[in-house]
């Protein structure tokens, strides 16, 4: 599982014109996992390629593919 710190580091890597700021970058991950528990419920949500979102104890779990990972490690070695 990748952490919140990860996604944050990610957005601001892949998008520096919109999330130069770690607080910008932490609140959209924030808002994005919101609206996904919520639209997720209780139930689980396979995106093809990219992972799969589920809920445990009240919080959004997102465990990506083998992919996703693979892809994130290329970027973050360059």
């Amino acid at each position: 599982m990748i952490d919140k710190h990860t996604y944050v580091n990610e957005l601001m890597l892949e998008l520096p014109n919109l999330f130069s700021d770690p607080k910008k970058a932490e609140q959209a991950v924030d808002i994005i996992f919101g609206l996904i528990k919520d639209k997720v419920g209780n139930e689980l949500v396979e995106i093809a390629g990219i992972g799969e979102f589920r809920t445990e104890q009240g919080r959004v779990v997102f465990t990506p593919t083998r992919s996703l990972m693979d892809r994130i490690s290329e970027s973050s070695s360059h």
